[in-house]
């Protein structure tokens, strides 16, 4: 009878139960925080919807828990992400575009399927508004009026329903969302977007903190003794030639034909830094030119030729259309290479097979190929080049300070504003009209432009563009530098 227990024991099946799906979603989600450069808000938000915000209320506690348990042990309790791991609705329901809207299965829309909604809403209306102007029923002022205004309907029942249930950051990180899928349906006339803005008091709520916190970092600066070996190391990855300007594209055209895409990665990363220009802008939506050398009345050069530290750039991103950016418009930006070596490897990325491909992506798209997982080259590259010479991260770090010390390309981008305001900045303009005016923000915007300034240069004592200064970021071409004529004051 032993026997037979035993053997029974033995033979005795398995539990066989459904596999955990948030056991697989949280190594996934830690891969995430790893890569990505910003955003976390967003992606916790789009990990909510999707795994979490459906389950009861104990459940979501305990997820939530897990996930910060596994972002502190693979990344460190003091990872910048875990200030937005947490639960973040107060009642059971997903996002929702209006009080009684359900989907198929029984549950309020995702915020996916909300902004598909609201989209589909919105064509609508504007079909509606169309119409009527055609049938002559009412004058395009007057459609455009009733269009408003029944947009602005729809719109407040979102916002409305946001209030007291999701943060301020995130309602503003949701209304992005919402403006880009207009644009992507081709609806983004200034009467839809006009309407179609976070509301004034959350974005009051939101620039509060946001001045806070910027007044924090300044008082904690991070020091980068390295700046000169990260430049050196950037313009030593960019492709080389001794072509002169007139033959500059003739060799751009042999070099991108044999160009690898490592290669070409390669170039991005060197020019983010030494351009301030961010990923999107460098290999997909801008463009480089370069400066004509102008007539200066001072030092009497006129005529033929290029400036050797600036070039013209045009495609800024991230402006939203806003009055007063660099939006669809060329201007100088410094730049901490040669111009001719930087215009060669901008055409050179441009011309190449994948340069072609990247110049059609969308930023969701381009995000895809080279930024998020499992694609980690551009990263491996960044760090690879860029690791070994930044600033390491201390246990007693705070938490601006944590941020500060993060290789990304909005670090890279403050450090390229803080070398540039060193060389470059006329000592008539202060430091925060200079960092507004290089990185492409509004000339009144100086509380953007302030929250780059994140570091200093321990070797460097004062700024602007003296002749010392510059003469040790030109190396051999200081006196090439004087020749054409660019504004510097002589010490």
């Amino acid at each position: 009878m032993a026997e037979t227990t035993a053997e029974t024991k033995k033979e005795a099946p398995k539990r066989m139960g459904r596999p955990s799906v948030i056991a697989d979603a949280i190594p996934q989600f830690v891969e995430s925080v790893r890569t990505v450069e910003d955003g976390y808000e967003d992606l916790w938000q789009r990990e909510w919807d999707e795994r979490i915000s459906g389950k009861a209320l104990s459940t979501r506690s305990a997820y939530v828990s897990r996930y910060r348990t596994a972002i502190k042990e693979a990344l460190g309790d003091r990872h910048p992400a875990l200030a937005f791991i947490k639960v973040l609705e107060s009642r059971d329901e997903p996002l929702r575009t209006a009080p009684d809207r359900r989907s198929n299965a029984g549950r309020k829309p995702t915020r996916r399927e909300a902004i598909e909604t609201f989209v589909q809403q919105v064509q609508a209306l504007d079909k509606e508004r169309q119409a009527i102007i055609k049938a002559g029923k009412k004058t395009q002022k007057q459609a455009d009026y009733l269009y408003r205004r029944q947009l602005a309907k729809l719109w407040k029942a979102i916002t409305d329903d946001w209030r007291g249930r999701i943060e301020s950051t995130t309602v503003l990180a949701n209304t992005s969302l919402f403006r880009n899928a207009l644009r992507e349906a081709k609806l983004a006339d200034e009467d839809t977007l006009s309407v179609v803005v976070a509301p004034k008091d959350i974005q009051q709520a939101v620039s509060k903190t946001y001045r806070d916190s910027v007044i924090e970092q300044h008082n904690e600066l991070i020091a980068v003794p390295h700046w000169r070996d990260l430049v050196d190391t950037a313009r030593d990855a960019l492709p080389k030639t001794d072509a002169s300007w007139s033959k500059l594209e003739e060799a751009a055209t042999e070099i991108a034909a044999k160009a690898q895409r490592g290669e070409l990665v390669r170039y991005g990363v060197a020019l983010g830094l030494l351009t301030g220009r961010r990923p999107y802008e460098v290999f997909c939506q801008g463009a480089i030119a370069p400066m004509p050398l102008m007539f200066d009345q001072q030092n009497h050069v006129a005529g033929r030729g290029y400036e050797t530290w600036r070039v013209l750039f045009s495609g800024q991103s991230k402006t939203r259309g806003r009055e007063g950016t660099q939006f669809e418009t060329s201007f100088a930006i410094p730049v901490l290479a040669p111009a001719k070596e930087i215009v060669l490897a901008w055409t050179v990325l441009r011309m190449s097979e994948d340069g072609q491909i990247w110049r059609q992506m969308s930023n969701e798209e381009f995000k895809n190929d080279l930024l998020r997982l499992p694609n980690t080259l551009f990263r491996d590259i960044r760090t690879e080049m860029f690791a070994p010479l930044w600033p390491a991260p201390a246990l007693d770090d705070s938490k601006n300070a944590t941020e500060g010390k993060r290789l990304t390309a909005n670090n890279l981008r403050a450090l390229y504003a803080e070398i540039a305001d060193q060389f470059f900045r006329p000592k008539s303009k202060s430091k925060a009209a200079f960092f507004a005016e290089v990185l492409g923000h509004t000339e009144k915007d100086i509380e953007t432009a302030t929250a780059y300034m994140k570091y200093y240069l321990p070797d460097q004592k004062t700024a602007g563009p003296t002749k010392r200064v510059k003469g040790r970021l030109a190396h051999k071409q200081a006196e090439r530098l004087e020749k054409l004529g660019l504004s510097h004051d002589p010490d």
